[in-house]
């Protein structure tokens, strides 16, 4: 499995870059002569890559079809959407994702745009049907060294154009849509209870965040902490949620699965049990917001359970591996976030290095000497991981953000427990509480809320030491590749040699001003207010 699930983004990867088969009328000839070439030469493995590349190829040709005609542009126009996400409620503005509803008349047209309300007015809600007057424009920006790809980012979200609502009459909510909406309308009116629960706590924008996955109203300076820290990947709902979920309904389910068992009713009480895990699992991947995160924890779960019912061996690897052949069918344009390379390199880092199974580690004497083995292979363990997960993924965090944070080890040794046994499950229990009826949700949330508080506080003095972030600029292929080399001699197992010489190649790097030597060009800017 993992070797097909390399072919297939290797496939995703040459498909997105070179859309040969987005210009051919007779695409399905085209692929089924150059598949069973494929199967001729190389057998399965390069089938899967063609197909994963005329898939990929393909899902860029219906993005390009869905753009924004021509004449449309800076055009005032009347639309009928759904709004399809939490709208962001700024002080000057609001904006959302809008859902357009086909126009008869062009034949090509946005299915999803993001639109800014600048004027006062009634606010839309989430899942709601509207007419607008608007002014659109297609989705291009520019891109910073370490900053956001805007325009990748618009295509991974199926953002086809970009706009401003106009402030007309006709602007009006046409119904309450129907279907998908219902998740969203939920979602929506669960963070207003938690925003009534919390009242102005400095803590609700995380604690919508960690639980729901709104997180619209983190500040720009809390982001900035997170990233500085190394600590922004817990504000994303991913395999630390989902196993939360999952150990929550595993014994309802044991015990309903026993219950049927019991009258009759089922023959295998665990299958029970693994349908609830399953189900709690997706519906809470569907409230929090379905990220690529969410997706692929949800994922792995699902074929952890499968090959537990088929009673067939699981190996991490094939695990993440259906798991990354799943996501990538499911959502092609993934490949172009930095969080799709970051979560699934995190995962199989983990289970390379440090794939031995926790009871394994724990000599079998008597309980006082399991007790104190099993305290210091958890203590080493979490040592090991936020050090190879600090150095493994430091070259792919360059690349994607320009900068990498020095005090992630220590940030991650205080935040993840932290978040395991307390922000993390009181988050999580409150919401649910707040969600069935209202108020005995209060303790657990507020409780959350002090954790963040003081964390945050931590991190913020963790951020403010010299040197917390090392951020180089725009480092040369040379560069990279040296401080790849270095790192990947560290990350090998203690007897391969060369340890030092992989620490003084990092540092070669670290130390070097990468600053070009004459630049190309200089403005000075004189601010005016």
């Amino acid at each position: 499995m993992p070797v097909f699930a390399v072919c297939a983004l290797v496939g995703i990867l040459g498909g997105l870059w070179l859309p040969v088969f987005s210009a051919a009328s007779h695409w399905p000839l085209a692929i089924l002569l150059v598949g069973s070439l494929a199967w001729w030469v190389s057998g399965a493995r390069l089938l899967v890559g063609v197909v994963a590349f005329a898939f990929a190829s393909l899902q860029g040709h219906w993005y390009q079809e869905h753009s924004l005609p021509e004449a449309l542009v800076g055009e005032d126009i009347v639309v009928e959407g759904v709004i399809a996400e939490l709208p962001r409620v700024s002080k000057y503005s609001t904006s959302f994702l809008f859902r357009l509803l086909p126009q008869p008349s062009h034949a090509s047209f946005p299915q999803f745009a993001i639109l800014r309300i600048y004027a006062p007015g009634p606010t839309p809600k989430a899942g709601e049907r509207w007419q607008f007057k608007v002014r659109l424009k297609r989705p291009l920006s520019t891109v910073n060294s370490g900053g956001l790809d805007v325009e990748s980012w618009l295509m991974t979200a199926h953002i086809h154009a970009r706009g401003s609502v106009r402030h007309c009459p006709i602007n009006r909510r046409v119904a309450i849509g129907a279907g998908f909406t219902r998740v969203l309308r939920f979602r929506s009116r669960l963070r207003d209870a938690m925003g009534r629960v919390l009242g102005a706590t400095p803590a609700l924008p995380l604690i919508t965040g960690i639980s729901i996955g709104a997180r619209d109203g983190i500040s720009p300076p809390t982001w900035q902490i997170l990233r500085d820290s190394g600590t922004s990947h817990l504000v994303a709902i991913s395999g630390l949620h989902i196993g939360l979920i999952a150990l929550a309904s595993w014994w309802p389910g044991r015990l309903l699965g026993w219950l049927l068992y019991c009258l009759g009713w089922v023959k295998q009480p665990l299958a029970v049990a693994r349908i609830c895990v399953l189900i709690a699992a997706c519906c809470y991947g569907l409230l929090a917001g379905s990220s690529i995160p969410t997706v692929r924890a949800a994922v792995m779960l699902a074929v952890a359970l499968l090959l537990a019912a088929m009673q067939r061996q699981r190996r991490p690897r094939s695990v993440l591996g259906a798991a990354l052949v799943i996501v990538i069918t499911l959502h092609p344009l993934s490949v172009l976030s930095g969080g799709f390379w970051l979560s699934f390199a995190a995962v199989a880092l983990l289970y390379t290095f440090l794939g031995q199974p926790w009871a394994s580690r724990i000599r079998q004497d008597g309980w006082r000497e399991k007790i104190k083995s099993g305290c210091r292979s958890t203590v080493q363990g979490a040592l090991q991981s936020q050090l190879l997960l600090s150095l493994g993924l430091a070259v792919p965090t360059l690349l994607i953000f320009g900068k990498v944070s020095l005090v992630a080890p220590l940030a991650n040794l205080v935040a993840v427990p932290l978040f395991t046994v307390w922000i993390l499950p009181a988050t999580l229990a409150g919401a649910a509480l707040t969600a069935m009826s209202g108020s005995p949700g209060a303790p657990l949330l507020n409780m959350a809320a002090v954790g963040l508080v003081w964390l945050t506080a931590f991190l913020e003095k963790l951020v403010a030491l010299p040197a917390a972030a090392w951020q180089p600029g725009n480092l040369a292929l040379t560069s990279i590749a040296v401080l790849s080399a270095g790192i990947i001699v560290l990350l090998l197992p203690r007897p391969f040699p060369g340890r030092l010489a992989a620490l003084a190649l990092i540092a070669c790097v670290a130390c070097r001003d990468h600053r070009p030597f004459r630049p190309a060009l200089r403005v000075r800017v004189l601010d005016v207010g």
